[in-house]
């Protein structure tokens, strides 16, 4: 399964694409977390914290939501020895999959600290994300996760659609990065294509003209992986698909989606998906 941020009390959507957990007081005062390819939000029920992600320190209070975008080290410390009490929503991006991704998603890979949003009941639209995160957070006490996964995820889009709208659109029309941007899509454009193919750097730099060592650079700085991790990564997420949706044996779905190495194959998906592709196909090991 997709990896998990080692979040506290994690609720019954473990192993799901996402998380709802509940913290009642910090032990030893902080606590530290690493997000992988996570989107977290905070959001504070009482008291009042602090959130010190990479360099930059935040103040957080009663009501209101912290937005973390990935690939972020956080370290929570509460104020003053007083109570406090936060929920934290934490869902892989990979629920965007398919969806707007590129546009939607993917520059928040390319810098992160760009997209650190803190939200306040002030009237604006943001107190109408902080409703729908509230709702986001009642989930956590319903049983039987396969009963509203589907309105959670719902309820994500909705809360991302405006984020996005009314603040990330914004930083994304920064011209420097659009030019990159752009350029390296002919790269991900071919990927995407030929994936079930021998596809090497090589054959990628020739879809942007840079060099191989300049290119691997951009395109890491880009995607947040290396040209071959995300080829790997792609060839692992359509495979998924095939696992899901038809009968092929496991050693032919390999082939089709570029292993020649049923190993290969095997190690990759437990990477990405934390399972072996025979648990994947078992509808109470999925999570989707």
């Amino acid at each position: 399964m997709p990896r998990k941020a080692n979040l506290p009390e994690q609720s019954v959507t473990k192993g799901y694409q996402f998380t709802i957990a509940h913290k009642a007081g910090l032990s030893n005062g902080s606590e530290h977390v690493k997000l992988d390819e996570e989107v977290e939000i905070l959001y504070v029920c009482s008291g009042q914290m602090t959130v010190t992600l990479e360099t930059e320190e935040y103040f957080v209070s009663e009501g209101e939501a912290l937005v973390i975008p990935p690939k972020l080290n956080r370290v929570i410390k509460k104020l003053n020895k007083k109570h406090c009490e936060y929920e934290s929503v934490c869902f892989n991006v990979l629920i965007f999959e398919g969806r707007g991704y590129r546009r939607f998603v993917q520059p928040l890979l390319f810098k992160s600290s760009a997209y650190i949003l803190k939200l306040s009941d002030n009237g604006s639209w943001q107190s109408e994300a902080l409703t729908i995160i509230q709702k986001l957070v009642s989930f956590r006490n319903r049983p039987d996760v396969l009963s509203w996964q589907i309105e959670f995820h719902g309820w994500i889009f909705i809360l991302w659609n405006m984020i996005y709208h009314n603040q990330y659109i914004n930083i994304m029309t920064i011209s420097s990065f659009q030019k990159l941007y752009k350029r390296m899509l002919a790269a991900t454009d071919y990927i995407h294509e030929h994936f079930n193919e021998d596809v090497t750097n090589e054959d990628l730099s020739e879809q942007v003209h840079f060099s191989i060592g300049t290119f691997c650079r951009y395109f890491k700085k880009i995607n947040g992986l290396t040209p071959i991790n995300y080829l790997n990564k792609y060839r692992i997420s359509r495979s998924r698909i095939l696992l899901m949706n038809t009968d092929k044996k496991v050693s032919d779905i390999a082939l089709l989606c570029g292993y020649n190495n049923i190993s290969h194959f095997n190690r990759d998906f437990k990477k990405y998906m934390k399972c072996t592709p025979t648990d994947y196909r078992k509808p109470e090991k999925t999570g989707y």
